[in-house]
């Protein structure tokens, strides 16, 4: 087997204990790389000396569906059997992957290898990875400090993904969101619902706390002015590459009342085929990271940007 060894990465794990409380931003991988570009027949190695019992936690996604890569992981020996062509015993072995959730328990002391791999690929992959022991650091809001979370929801470049809420006027729109990677941005707004649906058929739209382009930031607090679905909204429109994120959000109570209904499905649009087709997406599956199984996939698709957006109310 032919094969080009890369890069070969040792890390120091750094163990950090740490509590969820409310407001406060996810945390970053204890060990990130991002945009790492592999040619056809390179790998990526990230390894380290590890204790039995040790958890690996982590994820990974390449920059586009069309983008593939094998993984697994191997102890010191069968690493080197696999780099020297020969029959080696791995763990976490998938191929052809474009994300996947991380989540192994160390065997026995040793070091490890955490392997992603395009030794037999074609074309050239970028991928972005991010690695955490022990669970102590993750993108991950506790839902018992948020009133609505979600959790690892990736989004292709033509997508988008919405929470809806039927609120009062007084009522308020508190939270944070994150996206996975340091070098990964996404675009949020609040509206209400006639708004979103101008948005999503192609016109202009008033949007509310809009966030432009970020990893991490607060998404409120946002007093509704209306009574109404309000919707936030997490677009990836503008983005270069594949975007996972999580977020946490709060509705508190205002001087109209407290929040009655929520919604994560896509509600019917009334859509013009001359101006935007709108893709909906249903559920896509779900993914096991960290001993936490990713939410179902509910996004919508299209080809909308922000320039028809005016910047109103929170900043």
């Amino acid at each position: 087997m032919d094969k080009k060894f890369l890069i070969l990465l040792f890390f120091s794990f750094i163990l950090i204990s740490s509590s969820s409380t409310q407001h406060v931003a996810a945390s970053d991988w204890d060990n990130e790389y991002t945009n790492v570009i592999l040619n056809a027949g390179e790998w990526y190695d990230v390894s380290g000396s590890l204790s039995s019992g040790t958890d690996i936690s982590g994820f990974f996604e390449t920059h586009s569906e069309t983008q593939g890569l094998d993984f697994f992981i191997a102890d010191d020996y069968n690493m080197g059997e696999w780099e020297a062509g020969r029959s080696a015993s791995v763990y976490e072995l998938s191929e052809g992957i474009h994300t996947m959730g991380i989540s192994f328990t160390v065997q026995t002391t040793n070091t490890w290898h955490i392997v992603f791999s395009n030794a037999e690929g074609s074309t050239t992959v970028t991928v972005d990875i991010g690695v955490d022991l022990d669970d102590d650091n993750s993108p991950y809001y506790n839902p018992s400090n948020w009133d609505y979370t979600r959790y690892g929801e990736t989004l292709e470049t033509d997508e988008w993904w919405y929470t809806s809420f039927n609120l009062d006027a007084g009522d308020e729109i508190d939270g944070h969101f994150s996206t996975w990677f340091s070098s990964d941005g996404i675009y949020f707004f609040i509206c209400d619902e006639s708004n979103y649906n101008a948005w999503t058929t192609g016109g202009s739209a008033t949007g509310f706390a809009i966030k432009d382009d970020y990893h991490q930031a607060d998404i409120g607090p946002f007093e509704v002015p209306t009574s109404g679905t309000w919707y936030c909204v997490f677009s990836a429109l503008d983005q270069d590459d594949t975007v996972t994120i999580s977020y946490g959000i709060d509705i508190n109570e205002g001087s109209g009342g407290i929040a009655t209904t929520t919604s994560d499905t896509p509600p019917p649009l009334v859509m013009d085929a001359s101006q935007i087709m709108i893709v909906g997406i249903g559920v896509v599956g779900a993914i096991v990271i960290i001993g936490v199984v990713v939410m179902l996939a509910k996004r919508n698709s299209g080809p909308e940007d922000f320039d028809d957006f005016e910047v109103v109310g929170v900043g």
